[in-house]
Parts: C-alpha cells; structure tokens; sequence
C-alpha cells in the first residue's frame, strides 16, 4: 500500500505523459490534456523506463537496454533506405502468406 509501479513499452509507442500536483500528489495518463489543469508540470514518461516506490520517493529505472544501434544514413543515400524498407517488408508478408497449391474444386 502506498507504492506505486508505472512502466512504458520498450519503443515508446505508446504515449505516457506524468506530473505531480500542487500538493506532491503524482498523476499517470495517456493524452496531455487530462493532466494540463491538474499538474504544475506535464512531462513525458520516458520509454524503456519504470518507476517504483512511494509517488514521492520512488526510482526511476531502465529495465530495457537496446542491444542494437539504429542505422544511420546520410543525406542522398534514399534510394538504400527504400530498398532496405521495402525488403523488410517484403520478408515480412513472405513469411506470413501461407503457400499452399490452388486446388479448384467443382
């Protein structure tokens, strides 16, 4: 009683935003919008992260660690960036079309 856990998905798709109130008091939603006329401050709750212990005192703490780098690309390389998109996506519908023969039936 009177600990609290929040988490956030590992990419941060979706949306977490927390602040507290005058009184210290911390508040968790979805949209902004619900903690705007509450919250003194509204900040994003940042991805790959959780929060755990009492709403005043508790630790903010990573429990994903990207075990890749994202890929760089410069200025004029486009055309890589779409061939590497479009493989992928390629791949991805590959593998989840069943091949199987057509058979008429009559």
């Amino acid at each position: 009683r009177g600990v609290v856990f929040i988490t956030r998905d590992h990419m941060g798709i979706i949306p977490l935003y927390w602040g507290p109130d005058p009184e210290g008091r911390l508040y968790i939603a979805s949209e902004q919008k619900c903690l705007v006329d509450v919250c003194e401050i509204v900040e994003i709750f940042p991805p790959r992260m959780y929060y755990h212990g009492p709403p005043k005192m508790g630790q903010l703490k990573q429990w994903y660690f990207m075990d890749w780098v994202p890929q760089v690309y410069t200025s004029g390389e486009e055309e890589k960036v779409y061939d590497r998109i479009y493989d992928g996506m390629y791949k991805a519908v590959e593998k989840m079309i069943l091949v199987t023969p057509l058979t008429a039936s009559c």
